[in-house]
């Protein structure tokens, strides 16, 4: 069974006890440790969403705006960590992106804004070329799709690696100064 076609719950269960998100109270996210504080939050946000996640601006509208610069910087941060800006882009779509960027930038995290910025000029000057490698790919069994290598998007993944303990600080710094706008359980 692929991740995809597994609902929250099930997802959630497969997770260690120790990393499962918790409900967001107000005694829960102040007991929370930091690497565990920004995972509920980011949880909390998916568990309304599909399973292919096309919903995520929806689900973000619904939610006080705090989730969706929580949301976009640690989606952000973990989807160039696991397959780079690029593959990131394919996964989350165009609108997701440019709420992405607006997100870094009322988060104050402008060297991530300008690194985002550069990406989407690149992806938009190299969507022929991309779009023409990927025409009549096929998915593998796993469902995934061989994303084309282009030296300019690693250099800017090699770019956002370098700061993207930074930005993990500057969400992390967001959240416990507006803690109280997360406690909605």
């Amino acid at each position: 069974m692929m991740t995809e076609d597994l609902g929250f719950d099930e997802m959630v269960s497969m997770m260690p006890e120790d990393e499962r998100p918790l409900p967001l109270t107000r005694e829960s996210l102040e007991s929370m440790n930091d690497a565990r504080l920004a995972t509920s939050i980011v949880w909390y946000a998916m568990r309304g969403m599909s399973p292919d996640f096309d919903d995520q601006l929806e689900v973000l509208a619904t939610l006080p705006p705090e989730f969706g610069r929580v949301y976009a910087a640690v989606t952000l941060c973990q989807g160039v960590r696991s397959g780079g800006l690029l593959l990131h882009f394919f996964n989350v779509g165009g609108d997701m992106i440019v709420k992405t960027l607006e997100e870094l930038r009322a988060l104050g995290a402008d060297t991530h804004a300008a690194i985002l910025e550069r990406a989407i000029a690149l992806f938009a000057d190299k969507e022929e070329e991309l779009l023409a490698a990927l025409d009549g790919v096929e998915e593998s069994e796993d469902g995934m799709v061989e994303i084309p290598n282009i030296p300019e998007f690693q250099a800017l993944d090699d770019e956002f690696d370098d700061v993207a303990d930074e930005l993990d600080a500057i969400a992390l710094d967001f959240i416990k100064v507006n803690l109280t706008k997360f406690a909605v359980e």
